[in-house]
């Protein structure tokens, strides 16, 4: 297989990564750090326009089949690098050494650079380890739910000791009305529902809010569904901190699998950092179970976090 390089921007860069991890998500429902959704949730950050820091290499049907991004705000630079499975041998041979030639020039700048890398592909890591990066005390947890339908909700979570979910109302973004803005707006910025928009993967009816009597957002979970391989992922996931300990956050969830079943998800991902004992066990309560680790190295003080 020849593989060729192009630095993209915007739509094209995104049209690109989407269908670069579609198609390694084909190739193994587990394989990589993450999903197509992942990627799109990213583009709400703003444009991509600098052709440099979105590097992909196509085969000669022009389907891609890898890449490596580079996000930079002046003090740190945050990498990744995704390949398929079937295109490695060339992966190792032209992408690898690209990539390790970017990552000595954002160095040489003074940047200081994140990337992160499968636990189980031991050598990437080496290779990384190998240019003097560093890996990081902490990582993501990747997390994972087989999908046996009918998702339902038990009584113990429909009534929580200490509140009766009566008070609080699940929606979804086609509810919202005209002029209101996006209940992520106030984390993610006032265009974050146009760039949401932009996003083959965003279905309003799996952006989820759990609303009070008194339209104050108590949680949301932002749902996305990829129906090539019939893959779900929750990204965002959150609970103000006023609604703590209510069981918002279980039953919100749940609704969110009961819908991408409904759509016909074989299965569910999330991912949390370690340590954040509760989020690890908010998603378990609801089915998750780790899977494997995401790692993180440095070439800096570990201070780049997306």
């Amino acid at each position: 297989m020849t593989i060729t390089s192009l630095g993209l921007t915007n739509f094209a860069y995104l049209e690109s990564i989407t269908e670069l991890l579609l198609t390694a998500r084909s190739e193994d429902d587990n394989a990589g750090i993450y999903e197509a959704a992942d990627l799109q949730w990213w583009w709400r950050e703003g444009e991509v326009d600098d052709p440099r820091n979105q590097i992909f290499w196509f085969d000669a049907a022009g389907a891609p089949v890898a890449a490596f991004l580079t996000y930079e705000d002046g003090k740190t630079a945050e990498c990744d690098c995704f390949w398929l499975s079937s295109a490695r041998p060339q992966v190792i041979h032209s992408v690898w050494p690209a990539a390790r030639a970017r990552l000595r020039e954002l160095a040489a700048r003074g940047l200081s650079v994140k990337i992160t890398v499968d636990e189980r592909d031991e050598e990437w890591a080496t290779a990384l380890e190998e240019l003097g990066l560093v890996r990081s005390e902490t990582s993501m947890i990747q997390m994972v739910q087989t999908i046996r339908p009918p998702i339902e909700i038990g009584p113990s979570l429909k009534t929580p000791p200490d509140s009766s979910l009566s008070e609080f109302k699940i929606l979804d973004d086609r509810t919202r009305p005209e002029g209101v803005p996006h209940h992520l707006c106030q984390r993610n910025g006032k265009d974050v529902a146009a760039r949401l928009q932009e996003c083959s993967l965003y279905r309003a009816d799996l952006d989820l809010v759990m609303k009070t009597k008194t339209g104050e957002t108590a949680a949301y979970c932002l749902c996305w569904f990829d129906p090539r391989n019939r893959i779900g992922l929750f990204e965002p996931v959150r609970t103000e901190e006023t609604f703590y300990r209510r069981g918002l956050g279980v039953r919100l969830m749940t609704e969110g699998l009961r819908r991408l079943a409904e759509l016909g998800a074989r299965s569910i991902k999330v991912t949390h950092r370690s340590g954040n004992t509760a989020a690890s066990k908010l998603y378990e309560k609801v089915g998750f179970r780790p899977v494997f680790e995401k790692l993180e190295y440095y070439s800096g003080p570990p201070d780049c976090a997306r």
